[in-house]
């Protein structure tokens, strides 16, 4: 192909001299192996972050990057590159796309309602960390607490009298007169509390007054600061007006209440994907195909690792691809709907009853080797699950009740109950952590510690499910404990460690997290395709499991050695 037209237009196309073919149809952005055309171009864009220097230090501490192979009505074969958010202060950059809005420029409304912002940050912060502000505040914590001290003594004089007059009654014997006393001290009693806080109360609200007064004004300036923030905010989202193959255009805003029914996430908009296709459809450009991929160290909390390639985002992305994306032949791999495995390639056809490993079964129960790439219960996908199977082979008689679940992608040993009070019995097990459960992973890399624990508290990931990530704020406990048992090497000559996982709490994608992340082995499962490197399977079996009978009451286990 002849590229000499594209260096005559600007330094964002680049052309690609390549004889690989491009594909029938464009990337499904949630659900792809990068085509090779996108390694080359990826190749490309790496070469050049490597030749900036003027980018090392602020990459280096992660960023995403995206690539768009495309061709010119002349049938010139090209990419576009893109970063989200920010590179260098700045939406725009050379060798890159532009944003969609850029919304930076100096006098453009959002630097005046960004400054203005500023001024009642500062004004509030000033305020608060005055020295006046501090000593009133001071007085009115010594001022309330004294009051709160003399009605409480109050208080419990009063208590005191009370039982005395409770423990007179009690005796017996009291006289006309001597009773009339008693409830006389009482309204006595109740005038004077309540004339004693009021006095209080009138007193402390004349001493705090300066202070309560500077703290109203505080609210009043967060109140205008909250309205502003969000008419700013509102006032980005309208900026973004997003076209799509067809040519039609919406306003983000429009996209996501059309399709969340609530206003767009804070950056929207900004991630790369949309970026490149809003440039690719603006300039009559055909897309080819598409790919993400991370540069440098991960996010505080998500799993992310250096050149990995990475579908887009679910809640920021997602809506937009959608509508972005009509009237493009988007390849619909292994089934769009379906983010359990956003990368896995191919999938085995649906599995028959006949074909599905069955290690145990008595009346209250069945225990099945459940093969990799196939759901443990039914999903809003179209696929064959197990309890669909079991369906099938219970034939009326018995309906499978799902006890505990493991990953699509994971194989191994999962128990279906027959009837709901076996059910409860052996969830009750798995909840009092009576249950031991024993995993085969092969994971990336050269584990040096023979075993040991992890203890990475996991939360979701609520803005790209369904991953989840390391959260010390907001995850729930989640310990699992590691055995080496040997070490071997790939095809490439990699090492990779052969491992015994024994998870001590049961979070969603507990292994895969904890094997992955840099606090816990640094080590992605094999296979992982959520927090690695896709491969010919996740590399990840439960193998053994041990729990009492609900029924005998008799310690029971099962074995299901790895296919791997």
């Amino acid at each position: 192909m002849v590229n000499s037209q594209w260096s005559m237009v600007n330094d964002i196309i680049h052309p690609l001299n390549t004889s690989i073919q491009p594909p029938e149809q464009f990337t499904n952005p949630f659900r792809y192996i990068p085509h090779p055309l996108c390694m080359e171009a990826m190749k490309e864009l790496q070469r050049f972050l490597n030749a900036s220097p003027e980018y090392s230090e602020e990459i280096a501490l992660g960023k995403m990057f995206g690539v768009l192979v495309v061709t010119n009505k002349e049938g010139e074969l090209g990419f576009l590159a893109a970063f989200s958010g920010l590179l260098a202060n700045s939406n725009n950059r050379p060798y890159f796309v532009p944003a969609i809005a850029d919304i930076l420029q100096p006098n453009d409304y959002f630097k005046q309602g960004e400054n203005l912002l500023n001024h009642i940050n500062h004004l509030v912060r000033s305020v608060e960390t005055s020295t006046a502000y501090m000593s009133l505040k001071k007085e009115c914590e010594e001022t309330t607490n004294k009051k709160n001290i003399t009605l409480s003594n109050m208080r419990r004089a009063l208590a005191e009298r009370k039982a005395e007059r409770h423990r007179l009654r009690a005796a017996g014997h009291l006289t006309k007169e001597e009773e009339q006393r008693l409830i006389k001290e009482s309204q006595f009693d109740n005038a004077e509390i309540r004339r004693s806080k009021e006095a209080l109360d009138k007193e402390s609200e004349e001493k705090n007054a300066p202070f309560l007064g500077i703290e109203q004004q505080i609210l009043s300036l967060k109140i205008t600061r909250k309205q502003l923030s969000d008419d700013l905010q509102r006032w980005i989202f309208n900026q973004f007006v997003i076209v799509n193959a067809k040519g039609e255009t919406k306003s983000l805003t429009d996209i996501f209440i059309e399709t969340t029914g609530s206003l767009p996430p804070a950056g929207a908009g900004e991630c790369a994907a949309p970026k490149l296709l809003q440039y690719a459809f603006m300039h009559g450009m055909k897309p080819l195909c598409m790919a993400e991929f991370w540069w440098g160290k991960p996010p505080a909390l998500q799993l992310r690792r250096h050149l990995n390639y990475y579908p887009a985002c679910s809640g920021k992305c997602k809506p937009i691809l959608d509508f972005m994306l009509q009237g493009l032949n988007v390849d619909a791999l292994n089934n769009p709907s379906d983010l359990s495995d956003p990368y896995r390639a191919s999938l085995p056809s649906d599995p028959s009853i006949s074909s599905l490993p069955i290690i145990y079964e008595d009346s209250f129960m069945i225990v099945v080797n459940k093969p990799t790439d196939i759901l443990s219960v039914k999903g809003k996908e179209k696929r064959i699950s197990i309890d669909e199977l079991l369906t099938i082979k219970g034939n009326g008689q018995w309906t499978p009740l799902i006890v505990h679940r493991i990953d699509m992608a994971t194989s191994g040993i999962l128990i279906f109950a027959k009837d709901k009070r076996t059910q409860q019995a052996l969830q009750a097990q798995f909840s009092n952590h009576k249950v031991q459960k024993r995993y085969k992973a092969i994971v990336e890399g050269d584990i040096t510690t023979a075993e040991g624990d992890i203890n990475l508290p996991i939360s979701h990931d609520f803005m790209d499910r369904p991953r989840q990530m390391v959260d010390p704020v907001h995850g729930k406990t989640a310990i699992t404990h590691f055995k080496v048992i040997m070490k071997r090497k790939d095809a490439k000559g990699q090492v990779r460690t052969v491992l015994q996982l024994f998870p001590k709490t049961g979070r969603t994608h507990q292994l895969r997290v904890h094997c992955a992340h840099p606090q816990g082995l640094n080590a992605p499962i094999v296979g992982d395709n959520l927090y690695g490197r896709p491969d010919e399977r996740l590399m990840l079996h439960a193998e053994y499991i041990e729990f009492t009978h609900p029924s005998t009451g008799q310690l029971i286990h099962f074995d299901a050695p790895a296919p791997f």
